[in-house]
């Protein structure tokens, strides 16, 4: 019963121990790791198993990652087995065959590692589609149908660029990338971290991007994806201690990122033309169906009718009725007409909801379906996470609470058991 207690005592110790080396170790290989690779190869892989924070950023999410409950199964399982190894290793007498048996156990324990780095690697190459699940209220990072059939249809190489370091990568916006990257071997993303290139966006822009934008590039032309058209806000800030902030309402990676790709495969002459008619104070187009516009990646230009002889690449006799769409079947023309100025006003458009802006955008979808893999423009996905927000102080005393007093309470349990045993 001592030898029990005494082996209880030492494995709580032993653990403690070696949750604290994990920590340091977890700290120590996210600096190392960035220092190896900024993009990632064989030996950072291999490092990163010893990084206990990133596969948790998977759960917060809203994902379900095999390869993060691979990762921290695995981790149990090793430093159980590690903790079983030094209460026997107490059994042992100093002899040669109790130092056979040492050689033998250290040998175990250097296999078991190999088999946990193993197991994680190779879990980690599997597709996203096999070990991600969108638990997320409205699927932020499910890819819809349409884009499912553009990127199949995809016969050219597309490289996405994300500007920052695999290591301090947005998740959300990893998470959909990698679904695109299951979608097509076409597909490459390569990570450029601004601190060690930080000329690297003059070749695609004259505007220096927002840490995280994407640059998506193939032969024909490129396109630049700033961050912050990722992400919508509310339009009203609130004041959080002595700083405005805004909360995040939309994730729009999808419909940036496919648009993007239509984009940069699309010949010149495939690129849509939306003419807006000025020259008697109309009103100008709005901010919501400038963003369909240029997600459906057309040009949009000024047309003065008294100073051109018909209207571009329409009929020039079809019937200009309000509020109808008509199409000339011996010419192939087509074209829309509103009634009104203020179907493209935003304050109209978010009094009914945003339905003028997606009738705005069936529109262009219908007027642009003979192109090419063209799909319809992706909407806005719903950002409906929530975050649990706690002040600094909370966040410093919950840490001391979990990487300090519970070990030190683990170790003094320990100590004392293993007390109580000797008097005995």
């Amino acid at each position: 019963m001592g030898l029990f207690i005494s082996s209880i005592s030492e494995s709580v110790i032993i653990s403690a121990i070696l949750t604290f080396a994990a920590l340091f170790l977890s700290y120590m290989m996210q600096s190392i790791t960035g220092l190896i690779s900024s993009s990632g190869n064989l030996l950072t892989k291999v490092l990163n198993c010893f990084d206990l924070y990133t596969p948790f950023e998977n759960f917060v999410s809203g994902c379900f990652s095999v390869t993060s409950a691979a990762y921290y199964v695995t981790v149990i399982l090793l430093l159980c087995f590690l903790t079983t190894q030094s209460i026997q290793k107490r059994r042992w007498a100093f002899s040669k065959k109790m130092i056979g048996i040492g050689a033998f156990s250290a040998g175990m324990i250097v296999i078991m590692c190999a088999i946990c780095v193993v197991v994680n690697l190779v879990v980690t190459a599997l597709p996203t589609r096999y070990t991600s699940i969108d638990c997320s209220a409205t699927k932020l990072y499910s890819l819809t149908s349409d884009t499912k059939d553009r990127i199949s249809k995809l016969d050219e190489d597309i490289t996405i660029y994300v500007l920052n370091s695999r290591k301090s990568k947005d998740a959300k916006i990893d998470e959909t990338i990698n679904r695109y990257k299951d979608l097509s071997s076409h597909i490459k993303v390569k990570y450029v971290d601004p601190a060690t290139s930080p000329k690297f966006y003059q070749d695609y822009t004259d505007t220096t991007p927002t840490t995280n934008s994407l640059i998506i590039e193939n032969k024909n032309r490129s396109k630049v994806i700033d961050y912050n058209d990722i992400y919508e806000y509310d339009s009203s800030s609130y004041y959080y201690g002595y700083q405005s902030q805004s909360s995040i309402t939309g994730f729009d990676a999808e419909g940036q990122i496919t648009s993007a790709i239509e984009y940069v495969t699309m010949d010149a002459d495939e690129l849509p033309v939306i003419y807006q008619i000025t020259g008697h104070n109309e009103t100008e187009i709005g901010s919501n169906f400038q963003s369909v516009v240029s997600k459906a990646n057309a040009n949009l230009k000024s047309l003065e009718l008294f100073n051109e002889e018909k209207v571009p690449d329409t009929d020039e006799n079809g019937p200009f009725t309000t509020g109808l769409a008509v199409n000339d079947s011996s010419t192939g023309a087509s074209i829309v007409v509103f009634g009104t100025p203020y179907v493209v006003d935003d304050s109209y458009d978010n009094a009914v909801s945003g339905n003028n802006a997606d009738m705005f955008k069936d529109v262009i979808t219908s007027m642009t379906g003979n192109v090419e893999l063209a799909s319809s423009v992706i909407p806005v996905k719903e950002y409906t996470l929530s975050n649990i927000t706690i002040n600094t102080l909370q966040a410093v005393i919950t840490g001391l609470i979990i990487m300090i007093a519970v070990p030190i309470l683990l170790i003094i349990i320990g100590i004392v058991v293993w007390a109580m045993r000797r008097k005995k």
